[in-house]
């Protein structure tokens, strides 16, 4: 089994906590799905500009 994770922070004072379970898969496919579903969410809460903080050189390279 696997799960994901992520912030959006709109402010300092107002962010969103993101979890979420992701059957199973490797630790790339949670990085991957977790990179996946974030952007989902921001553009759904109208996010014009997103700027991606990671420690996975598989997401860095994947997102560039």
């Amino acid at each position: 089994m696997c799960g994901g994770g992520a912030f959006l922070y709109l402010s300092e004072s107002h962010f969103f906590e993101l979890s979420m379970g992701l059957g199973e898969g490797t630790n790339n496919y949670a990085e991957l799905m977790s990179l996946k579903l974030l952007m989902i969410f921001a553009i759904e809460k109208g996010c014009n500009n997103l700027l991606v903080y990671g420690d996975s050189m598989n997401v860095i390279n994947w997102i560039k």
